[in-house]
């Protein structure tokens, strides 16, 4: 089996970075493109009615930016030779599944941070749900301290 493109996302966090090394990673070792994808936007409130004052941004387009650009240099460090970097408004299960879709992504990467936070223990965690809607392999990068 061989992975030709390889998608993972980042939020910027220390744990998705790490996401980003294990995909980049694979990339290097298959001769695969990497595709880094930061989904930015802004989410309603748990228990909150739907009103326009009670979103909360999650990530902006400039953090984005930002976060995309430390993933595409530890990208680089791990030896990932094409590396496309995409910034795109939405929920990050929805932006990584279209962005699959769309560059014929044969394997998603994601970590396993965000067990512990309210949006997962409502909504479901984003590997979880990768796992559950993606129609190509999904990697799990063990992205937790104590490993």
């Amino acid at each position: 089996m061989k992975y030709n493109t390889i998608a993972v996302g980042t939020d910027g966090s220390d744990t998705s970075l790490r996401a980003v090394r294990t995909a980049a990673s694979l990339a290097a070792v298959y001769d695969a493109d990497l595709i880094v994808v930061s989904a930015f936007g802004s989410h309603d409130k748990v228990g909150t009615r739907q009103e326009r004052d009670a979103e909360i941004p999650v990530i902006s387009e400039d953090m984005s930016q930002t976060f995309l650009k430390a993933a595409q240099d530890i990208a680089t460090e791990e030896g990932a030779k094409r590396i496309h970097v995409i910034a795109k408004s939405g929920d990050p299960v929805a932006t990584m599944l279209e962005v699959g879709k769309y560059y014929q992504v044969d394997c998603l990467v994601v970590g396993n941070k965000g067990r512990n936070s309210v949006r997962d223990r409502v909504l479901g965690s984003v590997a979880t749900e990768l796992m559950r809607k993606a129609y190509v392999d999904v990697v799990v990068a063990n992205t937790s301290d104590d490993r």
